[in-house]
């Protein structure tokens, strides 16, 4: 299924509380995600199929990623 690129100036407030915008964030994550760090997509995958339960090590190896995907979607600049 494919779905134009969502960000904070093309959604509601009220729609980030519907499943299938959520759903839409969620599906561009992981291609994010996928993109800049395939094992790390991989290992995030296995964890939601209950593969493992490795999820310290998973929500710090994330995190940085996640900040990048948020600050994209709110259109922020990160400055490192």
């Amino acid at each position: 299924m494919s779905y134009s690129k969502l960000t904070f100036h093309t959604v509601t407030l009220k729609q980030l509380f519907q499943a299938d915008i959520l759903y839409q964030l969620d599906q561009q994550f992981l291609a994010y995600l996928s993109h800049h760090d395939s094992s790390l997509h991989s290992r995030l995958l296995a964890y939601r199929q209950g593969a493992t339960t490795a999820v310290s090590e998973l929500i710090l190896a994330g995190a940085p990623w996640l900040e990048e995907f948020i600050a994209d979607f709110l259109r922020f600049k990160i400055h490192s």
